[in-house]
């Protein structure tokens, strides 16, 4: 008799569907077959998502392609737009987590840093990059030979000197992604834009947003009020933070030697001078910006070199493919998963089979390893997760919560 790791999960009721299936769907059954089963969207799946897992909207990933699809489709102020989508979350922190609040209220400073710094970044990058689309989504992709559907959500669409192109953001805690060569979603996304929207699209560009926030105004600023002038500046922070720091530093000093005490008293805290700052160089006060524009000449090379160097927490990652590519890659690797997601014959951690290592930071790794050693996994997701907030909302929307 076959033990029940042998036979793997199969529940009673079918779990075939006539939806379509998404890329990032198909990325999970292609990592793990028990990741795929407890975590894609329902029917054909659990959809469950762990009961401790962050708010989605505190996550900075989710936060900045609402950012960046809001600032493409508007005016581009995107520290503004970051802002207003922050401000009513910041009460969310103190209930979520009360012995985190300062760590996670850093989070959501350092990323409107980061949208500063992208905002300045992406008027020269977007020079001559006409936006087409923003966040649309395909459904009804046909695949070649099979009866069988799939879905995608695309960033952008963009027109670009050379043609059109897809773009999709990433953020990430990595400088070097080397595995966007051999992207199952890039080359899918692809497929799709030829056979949907134009056969020549040029290929997919990923847009990455570095995790690694820019130095804010609080470590710029030295403990006598002063900048730090380090020499690797440029790799530090970003042009915009600088000069901000640059306008709290005036300030302390002019609140210090008794300039508008009735307003700004000599005991505010930094993150109180900032606000004020903000506000002063925002509406152009006349005195202040006379000290502010003394201040920078003390900085000249500082600001001159993160002016003129190539920032580095942005950058873009085009992604051709050939026809030939994409055939081969469709015919050997997209279709014949696609065909066993839709003829299941087995689900269990197939990721364990392949390396543990793979597995370390699974949100599913307790129930894996309970139904690994034969003990109540059910129990384990019946105590320890939840059905995704996102499939309770759009049980009808195809695509996976990336």
């Amino acid at each position: 008799m076959k033990s029940n790791t042998e036979r793997g999960i199969l529940p009673s009721e079918s779990i075939q569907s006539d939806r379509s299936i998404s890329v990032s769907e198909l990325k999970k059954w292609m990592k793990c077959r028990l990741l795929w089963y407890f975590s894609a969207a329902p029917p054909r799946a659990l959809g469950l998502s762990p009961t401790n897992e962050q708010s989605d909207a505190l996550t900075f990933g989710r936060l900045a392609h609402e950012v960046l699809e809001d600032g493409y489709n508007g005016d581009r102020n995107f520290a503004e737009i970051y802002e207003a989508k922050v401000a009513p979350l910041r009460p969310k922190v103190t209930s979520l987590f009360r012995n985190q609040v300062d760590s996670f209220q850093k989070v959501l400073d350092t990323g409107k840093v980061m949208m500063e710094g992208y905002e300045e970044w992406s008027v020269k990058q977007d020079k001559d990059v006409r936006f087409i689309e923003t966040e649309t989504n395909w459904k009804g992709i046909p695949i070649w030979g099979i009866d069988q559907t799939m879905s995608a959500i695309i960033d952008a669409m963009v027109l670009k000197r050379d043609g059109l192109w897809l773009l999709d953001y990433k953020t990430t805690s990595s400088a070097t992604n080397p595995w966007t060569s051999q992207d199952l979603q890039a080359t899918v996304y692809i497929y799709a834009g030829k056979e949907l929207i134009d056969p020549d699209i040029k290929g997919i560009i990923f847009r990455f947003l570095l995790k690694t926030a820019p130095w804010t105004y609080e470590a710029l600023l030295l403990k006598d009020g002063t900048l730090t002038k380090r020499q690797n500046i440029a790799n530090l922070t970003t042009h915009r933070e600088y000069l901000r720091a640059i306008a709290i530093s005036t300030l302390k000093t002019m609140v210090a030697q008794g300039w508008q005490r009735k307003h700004i008293p000599s005991n505010s805290t930094l993150r109180e001078l900032a606000g004020w700052a903000d506000k002063l160089v925002k509406k152009e006060h006349p005195e202040f910006m006379e000290h502010f524009k003394v201040t920078q000449k003390f900085y000249y090379e500082q600001l001159t070199q993160l002016k003129s160097i190539k920032q580095g927490y942005f950058w873009d990652d085009p992604q051709p493919r050939s026809d030939y590519e994409i055939k081969t890659y469709m015919n050997g690797v997209v279709i014949p998963n696609l065909l066993d997601m839709t003829h299941i014959d087995y689900i269990g951690p197939t990721g364990v089979a392949n390396a543990w290592n793979n597995c370390g930071r699974c949100q599913f790794k307790e129930p894996c390893m309970a139904y690994v050693k034969g003990q109540d996994w059910k129990e384990v997701l019946a105590e320890n997760y939840v059905v995704n907030d996102h499939y309770l909302q759009n049980l009808d929307d195809e695509e996976e919560v990336e």
